[in-house]
């Protein structure tokens, strides 16, 4: 009874990913559309004086970009909203910040920065093996470059523009995400080992020497480089 169960939820899973692909295309063709508008409203507010460049208009919401463009704005107000606005982003852009991953009763809720560095962390094993090799701590795809055939790229998350990367690694530690999310998915393709530890990049040393294993989730800093993390042992529970 379970096999036939799984094999009608797989056939309605395969059917339903069939069309929320083909739905993808109008979906990214309505976003674009919406984002050459809004682009346009922002060059008529920066000709205007309201704002310093046109990109800021990406930095106030709806009502308030076009009560700006309508004369019922604050521009003083809105500049000072776009300035702080735009350095949390560019925080969290640059990781410099973990953003909230979960919602728990409407309140963002993420896991601790800063975390003892006696402490254990939970991994989580994303693809199966076991790889040692330098850890390199990757924020953005603008510093992929720093990596050397057989790294162990630890970063917050993956999309496919960090593909190429995966044919010179060894191994890979997430920050977010599960066994479906971009990287873990890669990772089982390319025969990489992957974990998941939430703060891995604010817990790992760039430059330290670690062992990673798929299949239990377990990091061991083998050699530590800096004295900003001291070695610390990561096993899954």
């Amino acid at each position: 009874m379970k096999a036939e169960a799984l094999k009608l939820a797989l056939d309605y899973v395969h059917r339903w990913t069939v069309i929320r692909d083909d739905e993808r295309y109008f979906v990214d063709r309505g976003l674009l559309a919406m984002k050459r508008g809004y682009v346009e409203l922002g060059w008529r507010l920066a000709e205007r004086g309201l704002i310093d460049y046109p990109m800021d208009v990406f930095f106030l919401g709806h009502q308030e970009a076009f009560d700006l463009c309508y004369g019922r704005g604050n521009p003083v107000l809105d500049r000072l909203k776009i300035k702080g606005r735009f350095r949390d982003w560019k925080r969290e852009d640059d990781k410099e910040v973990v953003a909230p991953l979960f919602l728990r009763n409407g309140q963002g809720v993420q896991f601790d920065e800063t975390p003892d560095a006696d402490a254990d962390l939970s991994g989580a094993g994303l693809s199966a093996g076991r790889a040692v090799g330098t850890a390199r701590i990757i924020k953005s795809l603008r510093e992929i470059g720093t990596l050397t055939d057989g790294d162990i790229l630890v970063c917050n998350s993956t999309d496919p523009g960090w593909t190429p990367v995966f044919g010179v690694i060894s191994g890979l530690v997430l920050e977010t995400g599960g066994r479906l999310a971009h990287g873990s998915c890669l990772a089982r393709e390319y025969g990489l080992p992957a974990v998941q530890v939430p703060t891995a990049m604010s817990r790992i040393s760039d430059g330290a020497t670690i062992t990673i294993d798929g299949t239990t989730g377990a990091i061991t800093v083998d050699a530590h480089v800096g004295a900003q993390n001291p070695p610390v042992q990561f096993q899954a529970e």
